[in-house]
């Protein structure tokens, strides 16, 4: 048998309220792309928005959430909170 100990990295996420819901957004529908998904939580008006801030973080606009690094998502939903 093994203890396991996590230690949770600090990425500055002030409201976890928001984030949890921004995450269930960007891994609702897994096989979408993240845009996709994320196209829902901020709405659709903001679509270039969110292309060019993809862009700014040097993320594909084909990317699914499961391929951003735990930095990169955490960077990416503090950008979109300007929005």
């Amino acid at each position: 048998s093994r203890v396991l100990f996590f230690e949770s990295a600090d990425h500055s996420i002030k409201n976890k309220k928001t984030y949890l819901a921004f995450a269930k957004a960007a891994f609702k529908q897994k096989r979408k792309m993240l845009k996709s998904n994320l196209m829902q939580y901020i709405g659709g008006a903001k679509e270039l928005d969110l292309l060019r801030i993809m862009e700014e973080l040097n993320l594909s606009k084909t990317a699914r959430a499961e391929e951003l690094t735990p930095a990169e998502f955490v960077d990416l939903y503090h950008r979109l909170g300007y929005l």
